[in-house]
């Protein structure tokens, strides 16, 4: 396929016009796509194409379904390339000019990378991103003392909430391990995240020996790069208040809303016992949800938060708070 030759072996494409091709593929589509250097095209260019094909095996008809005219500056006599991006766009490397360029499929440049190097540019290629194996980890929530970031849990079972985000472009494996110094703590798993995705990861433990402040290391280590692994540090405290005198309370509570009736804010306080996902939603009388106040993890003690009921009309609402196996509901009456 290409120019005529004195032999008469070429019967193919002869009308397409390009000359010392480069870089031949298939495409998805069965079509050719292709480098044409243009060393015998006057005034000299180059271009990217992608080529059809139809009618019968022996001879098909072949037809330029896509082309983009390098300029003369800028136009590479061997060496070159022309892909098809996973976007649909293309892009061309002109080896000899060392410049790369993205084109669209109606033949808008929409980016370029200008020369950076001497010598020649040869075959780039797009990746996704530069970091394929980048992950983080978010702890529990945990309150920053003096010693360091701490979590006040109370004696017996307990449950911490781990997050693993893959913020690289390429499937990963995860191996993950929770540890202490006494042993409260023991357990390791392994989990496949996508790209762009997270996975919640609860390690559950025992807290026993009153009063001790233990030491809480949670690792995570792609497969892929080991040598990326993160150790994420924890202290956990089982006493019931921290420096400060923060009490933390061992029992689950919705207390009274005040003011009861309201116009139109609320203030809504309660206490959580222990580390669980909980959830403060508002109903109307009819039983259908009005609105979520808080739907997260929250550490133990005691929290408060402020509805504003603006936009609702005057009426008799109920709140009903739900955290791990306990779950308490409050009448509130918004009066305007």
């Amino acid at each position: 396929m290409g120019s005529e030759m004195p032999s008469g072996d070429v019967t193919v494409g002869t009308d397409l016009g390009f000359s010392w091709q480069h870089s031949v593929k298939i495409l998805d589509n069965q079509n050719l796509m292709m480098y044409d250097n243009g060393n015998e095209n006057d005034p000299f260019y180059s271009r990217g194409l992608e080529v059809s094909f139809s009618g019968p095996d022996s001879l098909p008809d072949t037809e330029i379904v896509w082309e983009y005219e390098l300029p003369e500056d800028i136009s590479s006599g061997l060496m070159s390339d022309c892909d098809r991006l996973s976007n649909g766009n293309s892009l061309l490397t002109a080896t000899t000019s060392n410049h790369i360029l993205e084109v669209s499929p109606d033949s808008v440049k929409v980016w370029e990378l200008l020369p950076f190097q001497e010598g020649s540019t040869f075959r780039s290629e797009r990746i996704p991103g530069l970091y394929p194996q980048a992950f983080s980890v978010i702890q529990p929530d945990f309150i920053d003392e003096e010693s360091g970031p701490t979590i006040y849990l109370p004696t017996g079972e307990a449950t911490l909430e781990y997050e693993i985000h893959n913020e690289g472009w390429m499937n990963e494996t995860y191996e993950y391990s929770i540890n202490d110094n006494l042993g409260w703590f023991s357990e390791t798993g392994t989990i496949e995240i996508s790209p762009g995705a997270y996975a919640i990861i609860p390690m559950s433990g025992f807290i026993s020996d009153p009063g001790i402040i233990d030491t809480l290391m949670f690792t995570v280590m792609p497969q892929h790069a080991p040598f990326r692994y993160k150790v994420d540090t924890l202290f956990v405290n089982n006493q019931l208040s921290n420096a400060v005198d923060n009490v933390f309370p061992q029992k689950f509570e919705l207390y009274p809303a005040y003011p009861n009736p309201f116009n139109p804010i609320a203030t809504i306080r309660f206490s959580v016992g222990s580390m669980h996902a909980s959830t403060l939603n508002v109903y109307d009388t009819n039983g259908r949800l009005v609105t979520t106040l808080i739907d997260e993890v929250l550490i133990p003690g005691q929290h408060t938060i402020q509805w504003d009921a603006s936009p609702l009309t005057s009426g008799v609402y109920f709140l009903r708070f739900e955290s791990g196996s306990f779950s308490q509901s409050q009448k509130l009456i918004l009066i305007k």
